[in-house]
This record gives structure tokens, C-alpha cells and sequence, in this order.
């Protein structure tokens, strides 16, 4: 019977690394005064400030997404913030509200829209 092996998630990464843990408590108090601007929330974003910065990650490299997500992730498990935004925060701090367009079509509707055309042209 073939052995199935979990692949390790960020979780088990931070858990282990002490020197990961460092770098999280080094970039807390930065990272929560880069939030305070609802406009560059993202992991992306916050990562880039930080490499503007001159700041590293824990390998000596420049900090990507993926490894800002981790950060992140990381920050309320050491009770040191608050964790990566989630979908319904980053809705709630839109300058603008979402609001209904009537006249345009969603994505699955122009679909739909062109499956139909095929079929007719094919026919």
C-alpha cells in the first residue's frame, strides 16, 4: 500500500523555525503600522513596502507574497496581530461600496452568451 504523504503548510513551517519566529516579531510593529492604510492591505503590497524598506525575510532575501502571507498567518498564533485579511474585511474597508451595474453581463452569462453562438455557427 503506497505511503501518502501531507504536503506541509505554512502552519508547519512557523511552527519549527525559530528563526522565522524572530523575523515575525521583528516585522510585528512594522507590519502594523504599514496596515494602518485600508488602501495596502494586501500581501502583496505589504510586501513590497517592506523590500522598499531594505527589510529581509528569515532567508536573507527579498520578502515575496507567498512568504508575507506566512508572516501574516504566523502574527496571531504569536499574539502578535491581527492575521491575513479575509474577504469579508477587505470588502468592508472599500472606499466605495460594491453596487449592482445592470446593464453589463457577468463573466458566466457572456459565457453562456458565446457556448450558444458556437453551437449555432457549428450547426
Amino acid at each position: 500500500m503506497p505511503v501518502k504523504f501531507r504536503t506541509p503548510i505554512a502552519k508547519d513551517y512557523a511552527a519549527t523555525d525559530s528563526r522565522f519566529d524572530a523575523t515575525v516579531r521583528r516585522f510585528a510593529p512594522i507590519i502594523r503600522q504599514l496596515r494602518e492604510d485600508p488602501a495596502r492591505r494586501s500581501t502583496r503590497k505589504l510586501a513590497d513596502r517592506l523590500n522598499d524598506r531594505g527589510e529581509h525575510g528569515p532567508n536573507g532575501k527579498s520578502i515575496t507574497s507567498s512568504t508575507m502571507r506566512r508572516i501574516l498567518e504566523r502574527l496571531p498564533e504569536l499574539h502578535l496581530g491581527e492575521g491575513p485579511s479575509n474577504r469579508s474585511l477587505v470588502a468592508s474597508d472599500r472606499r466605495t461600496p460594491y453596487r449592482y451595474r445592470p446593464g453589463r453581463q457577468s463573466g458566466f452569462a457572456g459565457l453562456k452568451q458565446t457556448q450558444a453562438d458556437v453551437a449555432k455557427a457549428e450547426s
